[in-house]
Order: structure tokens, then sequence, then C-alpha cells
């Protein structure tokens, strides 16, 4: 393809007569009109999409290639002999058939193969034209076609944005689930070459070097192995990386090796599996695992007590030391007969008992099993409960962590350390807790009275439901409040007092345990995938302080650094400073774009090639800006709880004054129910049953958990005050009811529901709205519309008679007992027969097309008069059986009725000629014009 490449370069072919691109600044103003350029010529998804192919290929073949693919197909073919039977000679047919068109689909598939490489080529050629030869020299680097030549084109100048989408495009690297291992590598080594190469070129620009392909070289191989050692959900890469020297391709041989399943772990053998490990299962029974070993998930480990099952390996291997570098013979602690008698933290510890056989010490397990969860209500208000390990050194870190983890999900607190916005457990409210909120609703909005419309019952239905949605939401949000403090006074119980220092400025749980994982992270201790879980969760929010988030950054990041860059002694000083610059703009760009991506966009503006003292200056800034929250909270003299509730309860009836003034009487009885002193006593339902459109200030409270945003909420909801009165009053305007799909009444109010309960026959898909009840047969409220519904089945898509349950029902006669089908309604409404009338026919007529109506059976039948029967003998006569002509003859001169077609006047011309007559002059009464009316009851 360099070949090919270069042969291209030398074209002089003037194919593009554009702006050409000469200077790697200029790339933002000349990419669009060259995609300009590849649009007319339709090469633009070449460059834009990876392994583009155009699906029209196969229609750019001319008919006459077709026909010469199709002559070629059967003169290679042997015709059908004459000599077979029929059915034999059908079936050779069939098969001569299937074969031509499979030869002519192969010459298709060349043909395209052709054009696709014509394309590939023009796409090439088109770009080399576009841009100077100093800047091909770049292209050429690495490049296999349009589109990685565009992608390496494009990240000759990168952007702090782009760099940081890169680095979000490397953390979501993940194993997805039945994903073939091939498949996921390709991702990893796309994601990570992209990435890579944008940062270096960002890098070398600040550095003022050229590029250093072997430094290059290896900061590409080390990024690969940390993106494999965080995306890969087994954890063993530990192992892997017992043997020096590591390389990406090392670990990605030895992984395929493992998933192939013939490779061990502990001694790196491709004979057998850590299961039947001969050196694992001596080294746990001497207690002398090597430190570092994990064992592979779905994986047992090997005992001795299965001697015969177990194999030894051939390769490299110290059974004094567990090393797989040397022998047992070159081992530098056999002579002083030094061995690793202490078990590592990773390994279970055994005991070998007098029979022989090996068992594993269940006092290993005591701290990581975690009992089954009590119930939420069972859970225990103190403070300082935490009866495991307490962490004393961040050494232990690894080990502390998941017996902490599992004794903190007893307590419902590891969402409040894992999420930034979490949420108490909905568990959390009691039986009595929710019967007092739903009383007090009740007591807000009684029932309504007997007189009161259907209107004023919905208006008070909605009303107490809007009540109920107010109080869940501001109990939520106290609960939140109050499990947060629990949360965060449970961690300081687990930790050490000389270990608070490492979160003592963070203002909440999440802020602790990211503060306390992170300091382990950068310590000499720190994994490498433990690093990579903590930058990939960084992200600054106002809330917390920018000095110290910036601090824990550039710490992170320089741990990051000696993993992902080779030494600073191997390569030039100022190159290195350069790339870790580039590493904490990237970072810091990536943990900003959450909460302040206008404000980023303002920033980058000023300084477009990035700097991270630039980008730390305006943070700084922009912190010193914002208004100090602790300090208002230090100056409350009630309780947050108490101050979320009271602040709901203020825009909730600001709200409801608003759209319909309430008693004062009724006005007291709530917010008796709402003092701040009873507020504790209250909790609530979880946010997704409750509507997201009812009080948004209320809901923002409950999302957020903050006593500012429910305080702000007062006066936001003052201010929509109007908007919300018109969107009540819509909502009133469109009652509507969700089982027979009345629009004159609600489900309370809805007989047919009332009738389905009683039969116990309700649809299994209805759902209750939430605050009504079910409707109850004897009441006076209920309504029965006229609309479409079949109340066999309960369904609203056809009357009873058009059931086909009913009908399978009734015909296998095992109809519903105590069904009772519905009086038929009678398609031909009856009314009373009319009077004989005089009036002309045009009056009659009209009278009787305006008693009527479509559908109803009601048509006039008019009788042949002798004069109109004579006109149409002689219009016949003179027109002969052209009955058009008759027709339209007979209207002009008014001789035939304007109700008469030219199928009538055929039927009356035939009836004459059957009856034989000579003479119509007894067919009827002449001028006389009777009509058929049945008898119709209104």
């Amino acid at each position: 393809m360099r070949a090919l490449l270069l042969a291209i370069s030398s074209l002089t072919m003037a194919v593009y007569r554009g702006p050409v691109l000469t200077a790697c600044h200029e790339l933002p103003t000349w990419k669009p009109a060259f995609l300009a350029a590849a649009t007319m010529r339709g090469l633009d998804a070449y460059f834009t999409t990876p392994d583009y192919r155009d699906p029209t290929l196969a229609d750019r073949i001319s008919a006459a290639t077709m026909d010469a693919f199709t002559v070629t197909a059967d003169s290679r073919l042997l015709e059908v002999s004459l000599d077979l039977r029929r059915a034999e000679r059908r079936e050779a047919e069939k098969r001569r058939a299937s074969l031509r068109d499979e030869y002519v689909q192969k010459s298709v598939d060349r043909a395209c193969t052709v054009l696709y490489a014509n394309e590939m080529l023009a796409a090439v050629q088109l770009l080399f034209a576009a841009v100077d030869s100093a800047i091909s020299s770049e292209l050429l680097h690495g490049a296999g076609g349009p589109y990685e030549m565009w992608g390496r084109l494009c990240t000759l100048v990168s952007s702090p944005e782009s760099l940081a989408v890169g680095l979000c495009g490397m953390f979501a690297l993940r194993v997805q689930d039945g994903e073939a291992p091939r498949t996921f590598f390709a991702r990893l080594e796309a994601s990570t070459e992209q990435y890579a190469q944008s940062l270096l070129c960002h890098s070398f620009g600040k550095a003022r070097c050229s590029a250093d392909p072997r430094f290059e070289a290896n900061v590409m191989d080390l990024t690969k192995v940390l993106m494999f050692a965080r995306a890969w959900p087994v954890d063993v890469t530990g192992s892997f990386e017992q043997t020096k020297p590591l390389s990406y391709e090392l670990l990605k041989q030895r992984m395929m090796a493992h998933l192939d399943g013939a490779y061990c772990f502990y001694c790196h053998s491709k004979e057998h599996v850590d299961a039947f490990c001969y050196n694992l299962a001596q080294a746990r029974q001497k207690r002398t695992v090597r430190a570092g070993y994990v064992l592979p998930s779905g994986s047992t480990y090997p005992s001795m007590s299965d001697a015969s099952r177990l194999q030894i390996t051939t390769r490299r291997f110290c059974t004094t030391c567990q090393s797989t570098r040397h022998r047992d013979d070159d081992c530098p602690n056999r002579d002083n007969g030094l061995a690793m008698d202490a078990p590592s933290h990773g390994s279970p510890g055994v005991i070998k008992e007098e029979d022989g056989v090996v068992r594993e010490d269940a006092k290993h397990a005591q701290d990581t099993d975690a009992a089954a969860s009590p119930h939420a209500h069972d859970r225990t208000p103190e403070r300082d409960w935490y009866e495991g390990p307490v962490l004393t050194d961040m050494a232990d870190f690894p080990q502390w962590k998941p017996a902490f983890l599992a004794r903190a999900a007893l307590h419902c607190y590891v969402e409040f350390y894992t999420l930034v916005d979490a949420q108490a457990n909905p568990k959390l409210v009691t039986p009595a807790e929710l019967r007092e909120v739903h009383a007090s609703a009740r007591d807000a909005e009684p029932q309504a009275p007997s007189e009161a419309t259907i209107a004023d019952h919905d208006m008070r239905v909605r009303r107490r439901l809007r009540h109920m949605r107010g109080l869940l939401h501001a109990k939520y949000a106290a609960k939140t409040y109050e499990v947060g403090e629990e949360a965060a006074a449970y961690l300081r119980s687990a930790v050490d007092g000389a270990l608070h220092g490492h979160f003592e400025d963070a203002s909440s749980p999440f802020e602790m345990w990211q503060a306390l994982f992170g300091s382990y992270c950068i310590s000499p201790d720190g994994t490498k995938a433990a690093l990579l879980e903590h930058l990939a969760a960084m992200t600054y929010s106002p809330r917390c302080k920018a000095a110290l988030f910036l601090q824990r950054l550039e710490a992170a990041v320089a741990r990051y650094a000696t993993f992902a860059l080779p030494p600073m002694s191997s390569t030039h000083a100022a190159l290195y400073h350069s790339v870790v610059d580039s590493l904490k703009m990237s970072f810091l760009v990536r943990a900003l774009q959450c909460h302040l991506r206008s404000d980023l966009a303002l920033w980058l503006a000023d300084v477009p090639s990035g700097d991270f003292a630039h980008l730390q200056c305006c943070l700084l800034t922009h912190a010193a800006t914002l208004p100090d929250t602790n300090a208002e909270e230090d100056v409350m003299l009630v309780s947050p709880a108490a101050t979320m509730l009271a602040a709901a309860y203020e825009a909730t009836m600001q709200e409801d004054s608003l759209a319909s003034p309430l008693h004062p009487v009724e006005r007291r009885s709530v917010y008796l129910a709402l003092q701040p002193e009873n507020a504790d006593a209250t909790t609530s339902l979880p946010p997704m049953q409750l509507s997201r459109t009812s009080t948004p200030p209320l809901q923002e409270a409950a999302d957020r958990g903050s006593p500012e945003v429910l305080l702000s909420s007062v006066a936001a909801a003052t201010k929509d005050a109007i908007s919300k009165r018109r969107e009540d009053d819509e909502s009133r305007s469109r009652t509507t009811c969700t089982y027979c799909h009345g629009t004159q009444h609600v489900d309370a109010a809805c007989k047919r529901l009332a009738q389905a309960v009683r039969d116990t026959i309700v649809r299994s898909d209805y759902d209750l709205p939430y605050g009504m009840t079910f409707p109850e047969l004897g009441s006076d409220n209920l309504v029965e519309e006229d609309r479409r519904f079949c109340t066999y089945c309960q369904s609203t898509r056809h009357y009873d008679n058009k059931c086909p349950m009913r009908a399978k029902h009734k015909k296998t006669k095992c109809l519903r007992r105590g069904y009772v089908a519905p009086t038929k309604p009678n398609n031909e409404r009856q009314r009373t027969e009319p009077a004989p009338s005089t009036l002309p026919l045009t009056t009659t007529k009209k009278r009787l097309r305006a008693n009527s109506s479509d559908g109803d059976g009601v048509a006039c039948n008019e009788i042949w008069s002798t004069d109109e029967t004579a006109a149409l003998e002689r219009l016949v006569q003179t027109h002969g059986q052209d009955w058009d002509r008759v027709l339209t003859a007979g209207h002009h001169d008014k001789t035939l009725l304007p109700s008469r077609t030219t199928d009538s006047v055929r039927t009356r011309m035939r009836w004459l000629e059957r009856q034989g007559r000579g003479s119509i002059a007894d067919a009827g009464d002449v001028g006389t014009y009777s009509y058929d009316v049945p008898h119709v009851t209104i």
C-alpha cells in the first residue's frame, strides 16, 4: 500500500482546483472546501466513514455488461439433455439456472471490486492534489486508505476538545457480552492509537521538536497496556505483568491463550490451566503463594489431594521464591534458605490436616462475606457502629475496600459513595409514615360534596394529588440529606483518625470516597487499574473546592505519566514535560465538560492551542466568583430537613392558591401537618413513581437534594404562577377516562369500570391512575358514554356483536356466567309514517331527506308515469339504444325525472319489451308520482 501511495503522490493530474493545504493551522478553513469538492464527486464518505463501500456499485454496471456475464455463464454450462424424463429435466434446469446465477453474481462482485478500487484510487488522488507536498509525508506515515489518511491529517492539529473526546472514548472501552476477543482488541487499538497520536502531535507542536518514532511507539504501547488492564473484566493482568519486559503484544498473546483454555497464570505455562497447576497446589499447601497472584474468575484452586490430575510445567519456574524469571538453581534466596512462609494478601490461608486433606481457612472470608441485607426499616440510626477492620494504612486499601463496602451495603450507603447524585433508598419509608402523608393530603383537600359536578370532582382530585406529590418530594429530599450525613459519619468511623486528612475538605460522601480512593491510587502501592478508574471518575463540580480538585488532578496525572510515558532520562526533557502538560490539559477539559461546558468554550477560545496553566487560572478565577454556600449553611437556625419541608410546602401552597384559593381552615390543617419538628417522621416514594410535570421546583429539589435548591423553588413557583394556572386549566379541560376512553368523565366515575370490577373482568393491562379509587356500582355519579366498547372482553376496538372471543365462546357454548348482551341497536331507526301530502315533488323530497339520515334505509322510489314512459319510448325511437344520449336528451327536455339514470332507463325499456305491449297508455296513472316510504319511528 505504501508503494501505491508513493505512486499516487507522483501523479500530476489536475483533479482538484480548490484551496491547497500548505500549513497545519489552515486546516479548519481548508476542510469545508475540500469536503465540498469531495461531495461533488461522491467521494466524501470514503474520508468520513471507516471501511466505506458504496452500496450502489452494482447499479453502475451497464446492461450490456450484464448480458455479457449471462452469455458467458450460459456458454460455460452444459445444456440439459433432451433424453431425460420430464421431472428429471425440470430438476436439471433448476440446478443449471442456480449455477448460472451464481456465476453471474461472482462476475458482478469482481466488477464491483474493480469499481471500488477505482473510487479508492480517485479519493486518494484527490486528497494528495489538495495538500502540499510537505504535508504528504505525514499522510504516508502509517496510512492505509482515504479514511486513515484523513484521520492522520486531522490529528496534525489537535485541539483540547478533541483530546478530551478521545480520552472519553478510550475510557469507555469495555468488553461487551458475546464480543469476540479479536473485535475487542481491534477497538482498543484503534481508540488508543487515535488518542496517542493526537496527544503526541499536540505535544510535538508545543515542544517545538520533531517527531520521535521510538518515543511515539513506546507511548502507544504503554497506553494500550494501561487500557487493556482497565477494560478487561477478568482481573488477571496482575499475573501477566510478572514477566518483564512487558508489552502489549505479549499481553494480547497471553490473553488469547487464556481464552483458548490452555494458559496458567501462576507458572505461565501453555500446557494447563490454573486448576491443574502442581506448583500452585504445592504453594497453597506451604502457604507460599506468590504475592500479587489473582485466581481467574470461574476457576478453582488446585489441591494436593488430587495429585494424579495435577501437571508440572516444563518451563522456567522457581519453587523457592515462586518466581517465573529463573529456576531453582539460579535462585538468589536458595543459599540463604529464605522462603515466603506468610501467605499473601491475595490468597486465602490453608491448613494441612493429619490425613493430608487441605482445607481453606474460614477466618479469611469473615471480613468480605456479607450477610443477607436486612429490611430497610431496621436500619440503625447511630453514627459510630462500624465493627469491621479499621483502615490504618493506605497500603491495605485493596483488602479493606471490599469488607467496608459489604458492610456499608447493609445500611444502604454504597450508592452515596459511588454515585455523585445518589438518592435515599425508597424502602426507608414505613407504612405509618406513608399513611401520614396520605392523611395530610386528604385533609388538605376534602371530598367533594354530593351536588358537585364531575369537573369539580376532577379538579379536587388533581389538587389533592399535587399536594401529596409536593409532600413526597420534600420528604424524599430530607431523607436523602439525612442518609448522606450518616454515610459520611460511617466512613469516618471506618478510617483511622490519622487518615482523615485525605477527605477533611470534602462536602459529601461521594467526594470523601473519591478523595480516599485517589490518595491510594497516587501512592506507590496503587495499581494501574485502580488509577485509571479514579481518573475516569474525576469530574469537577462547583460544590467542591477548585484548588483541592486541581491538586488531586495533578497528582493523579503525574502518577499516570509514570505508567503511560517512557522514563524521562530516555527522551528529551522538553518533550516529556510537554506531554505531561498535554495530559493534564486533556484530563482537565474532560473533567470540566460536565458542569462548565459554556465557560470552557470561552476559556479555550482565548488560547486555542491549550495550556494547562491558562485553564487552571481560569478555573480558580471562576471559583472565586461563586458564592460561599458553606457560610449560608452555618447560620441556619433550623435543621436542613425542616427547612426543605417548609420551602416545599410554601412553593406548593403558593402554586395552589393562585390556581384555586383554599379555605383558611383547610390551609391551617395542612400547615399543622407540616411543622418542622415533624420533618423526620415522614419520608417519600421513589421519584420515578411521581410525575415530573406537576411541581418542577420540588422535582428539581428531589433530584439535587440540597436546601438551596428548595429555597430557590419558592421564587420560581411565584414567577411561573400564571403559566401554572393556565396549564392546570388545560389539564382540567382534558378530562378523559383511561378505561373506556370516554371524554366526559374520569376513571373514578366510569360505570363500565364499576361493572368490570363487580364481575372481576378488568383488563389485565389497565392501571388505575395515581390517587383515584375504583368506582362502586351503586354510586350516583357513574357515567356511561355512548362510545365503542365491548362488555364481554372489555375492549375499546369493537362492539359486542363483533367480538371474536364472544363468538368463539358462543360457538362452544361456554359464555361467561352472568353475561347479558346489550340491546342490539336498530340500524333502521323507525319513525312515524308521514301524512299524505299534496306538496310538489321537490318539497316532498326535501322533507323526506331532512327527516332521514345516512344508512337508515329510507329511499325514494319514483314510479314511471304514462307521460314519462311515452317520452322515453319516443327518445329510444330517435336515438336508438344509446342510453347516455337518451338520458341527456330527456333531462334537457325535462321529460325525464332528474333522478333517472342510464340503468333505470335501460331496465324500463327491457321491462316494456318483456310485456310485449305495443302501447304504453296503461302503464300507470298519467301525471301521478307516488313514493314508497317505509314506516319509520323516531
